[in-house]
């Protein structure tokens, strides 16, 4: 259903889950916090928000749950989350930073922020880390295709061979290029520094210069 609060800050310490469409639209809402207890934010939950400017202490995140959330800037994750789900902040175009840090298994989703033109940076450290992207030609399956202003990328696994890139046939030299359009990171044109750690495979670090 859709909702329109007339609320500024919406405040959710005791909540477990946010159920679909909870918020679908919401023009009244600036921004959101949730408690320590929140284990989901279920698919389109948050869609389309045109005023949240701020998510805080999110957990797992499915998919579109904040996508089109236009004024989003910032957001923080606490130590629940695992998941974030296909395109769950695709099109929020006011996020610069992006980070999580827990000690789980962290899974990103196709698309989770594709065309977030102002997203300038990520930083990611958990257990394990997945970054989803796909070789199939008829589907553009990526994280972060078009974050076209990213510049800097820090993915640190804490365990061994914890950093899964998963882009099934795609040979590493394409994993970081630009132009072809079903890599993890292409239309990323800005980005010049990766820091990674306990990479699955190894690669030599000259084939990232197929990303200009």
């Amino acid at each position: 259903y859709e909702c329109d609060l007339g609320t500024a800050e919406l405040n959710l310490p005791d909540a477990t889950q946010i159920k679909q469409r909870a918020f679908l639209n919401a023009g009244g809402i600036k921004s959101v916090t949730f408690g320590n207890a929140l284990q989901t934010v279920a698919q389109y939950a948050f869609y389309g928000c045109p005023n949240l400017q701020s998510a805080q202490n999110i957990a797992n995140v499915e998919d579109c749950a904040f996508m089109n959330c236009n004024s989003l800037e910032t957001t923080t994750f606490n130590s629940n989350c695992s998941t974030i789900g296909p395109s769950a902040f695709q099109s929020c175009v006011s996020i610069t930073y992006f980070e999580i840090k827990n000690d789980n298994d962290v899974r990103l989703g196709k698309d989770a922020f594709t065309n977030c033109s102002n997203l300038s940076e990520i930083y990611i450290k958990a257990k394990t880390i997945n970054l989803y992207a796909s070789a199939e030609r008829s589907v553009d399956y990526t994280a972060f295709d078009g974050t076209t202003k990213l510049q800097k990328m820090t993915l640190l696994a804490t365990s061994a061979d914890g950093l899964d890139l998963n882009y099934n046939y795609i040979t590493y030299k394409f994993i970081f290029t630009r132009t072809n359009y079903y890599s993890a990171l292409s239309n990323c044109g800005n980005l010049h520094y990766i820091q990674i750690q306990n990479l699955k495979n190894s690669f030599a670090m000259s084939e990232f210069s197929s990303r200009s």
